[in-house]
């Protein structure tokens, strides 16, 4: 499966570094814009987008995670954070693999895209009343390791169900059952992707799965997604507590605008 001119390269490059830069600041990840995009552009399979995107976001959480280990500022908490990446990994083989039993009960793709797309676009709402509310809104402590992995395996469920990472979940769960601020949400929200998105390209890989791709592009996305951790992190860096909150609250309207664009595109293809 090739590219056409080197300029659509770029073109693959920038796609990948704006949706990343935002990942980092925002805590999102950046496959949940970036998939649409590519899927706009048009020149590759879902199978090629879903497995490039996992490798593009996994590269972005590493630099994030090991320029902010290098600054001494890698504020993750470990009793809370090794316990939501489990249940993220098995709740995200678990989405699969109730993905595919749903597609093959669904006689048409496109319903269950315009499923996928209709519950991402009620879900992000949510999360955006609840972001916008969150300082009127009561928030705990949660230190039970078997209820923390338990949420985490649910909210990993329902993101590999709809194709995203989970990013904007992690951070409104990690604000709200924690009492994070939003930074040091945002940079365990990172962690948790690092691990799902391992766990999504070993599965990817043992399963015998991977798909056909164009190793320049490869190359190209994966320079986006390294590039979007390093601006990303520096940019987290100078921005405020409020500044970041409203970098989220955008993202999170960019995610919605997208899911229903798709919505509507695939129910008229029903």
């Amino acid at each position: 499966m090739g590219v056409a001119n080197p300029c659509e390269r770029y073109l693959y490059w920038f796609s990948t570094l704006v949706p990343c830069t935002l990942g980092a600041v925002a805590g999102i990840g950046g496959g949940i814009i970036i998939k649409p995009v590519l899927s706009i552009i048009g020149t590759l399979n879902v199978a090629a987008i879903n497995y490039l995107c996992a490798f593009t976001i996994f590269s972005m959480s590493c630099v994030t995670l090991a320029l902010r280990a290098r600054r001494k500022q890698l504020d993750v908490d470990m009793h809370i954070g090794i316990p939501l990446a489990l249940g993220a990994v098995v709740g995200g083989a678990l989405g699969k693999y109730l993905f595919h039993l749903v597609k093959t009960s669904f006689g048409s793709p496109a319903l269950l895209s315009a499923v996928q797309s209709g519950l991402l676009a009620t879900l992000i709402a949510g999360v955006f009343v609840y972001s916008l509310r969150k300082n009127v809104i009561r928030t705990h402590h949660l230190q039970n390791r078997m209820i923390i992995f338990v949420t985490s395996l649910f909210l990993g469920v329902i993101a590999a169900f709809i194709g995203i990472g989970g990013g904007p979940f992690n951070v409104a769960i990690l604000y709200w059952l924690f009492s994070m601020d939003v930074k040091k949400a945002v940079l365990n929200s990172v962690f948790i992707i690092f691990f799902s998105q391992l766990a999504n390209i070993i599965f990817t890989i043992c399963k015998n799965m991977v798909p056909d791709f164009t190793w320049a592009v490869f190359v190209f996305m994966i320079a986006g997604g390294i590039a979007g951790g390093v601006v990303g992190t520096r940019l987290s860096a100078i921005l405020s507590l409020k500044g970041v909150d409203k970098i989220y609250n955008a993202v999170l309207i960019v995610v919605f605008l997208l899911a229903m664009y798709n919505f509507c595109y695939y129910y008229n293809q029903i």
